[in-house]
């Protein structure tokens, strides 16, 4: 049995997403992946990005799905593994209707550099408009051997918890308060992993919100199914 799992959550400290510079990210219930009509579309793209292998980044620079270009890179993460020789058995999303969204869940970058409990600043974006609201969608789609959470965190009150398995993603949205925003991973296991995200600006919190509300109607129909 697979143990990866994705916790939003501020009191569990395990892989933790902050916003340690600027806006608190308030987070909506996770998902699990399944095509690629999930990932977001709505507003203007700031950036997309496909963690991945150093081997991979050579042989796809970019990933195009749902319309959006990924940027490959295997440098983020501080020292990072090749998981080429993983990629068959430890994929942790599934969406065989795209090629694209499909490779872009079946590789991970990560670090085997960070302790447990240490963090490690993933991206900071710059160029914010103070006042914009944002939406961002994080992957996490690893099956790993070993038990592992991830944190969502907008700020120190937030504590929308919810445990999933592998291959998951998550959205968060916050109103720019600075023209910088921080993404901070924190691992509760030794070393640090992460499949990809996206930033976009999106016009007005109405339309996200149809979307959000539209996202949360079909997360508790196949609840309903299961």
């Amino acid at each position: 049995m697979k143990n990866t799992k994705l916790l939003l959550s501020s009191l569990v400290a395990c892989a933790a997403f902050s916003s340690a510079n600027a806006a608190t990210i308030t987070w909506e219930d996770y998902d699990i992946t399944s095509n690629v009509s999930e990932v977001l579309t709505t507003g203007t793209i700031v950036e997309a990005v496909n963690l991945t292998s150093t081997q991979q980044v050579a042989a796809t620079p970019t990933l195009t799905f749902a319309g959006t270009t990924f940027t490959s890179t295997g440098a983020i993460l501080n020292n990072n593994y090749n998981t080429d020789a993983w990629a068959d058995t430890v994929t942790g999303g599934t969406a065989a209707d795209q090629a694209g969204y499909q490779s872009f869940l079946d590789y991970v970058d990560f670090s085997l550099n960070q302790g447990s409990g240490s963090a490690f600043t993933v991206d900071t974006f710059t160029g914010l408009t103070i006042g914009q609201d944002y939406v961002f969608q994080a992957w996490y789609a690893m099956a790993d051997t070993e038990t592992r959470t991830m944190t969502l965190i907008g700020d120190a009150a937030s504590t929308d918890s919810n445990i999933l398995q592998a291959g998951e993603y998550a959205i968060g949205t916050f109103t720019a308060d600075a023209v910088t925003q921080d993404l901070i991973i924190q691992s509760s296991q030794s070393g640090i992993r992460f499949t990809g995200y996206q930033l976009r600006a999106v016009p007005e919190p109405s339309a996200y919100a149809l979307i959000a509300g539209c996202f949360g109607m079909a997360f508790v129909a196949s609840r309903r199914r299961i």
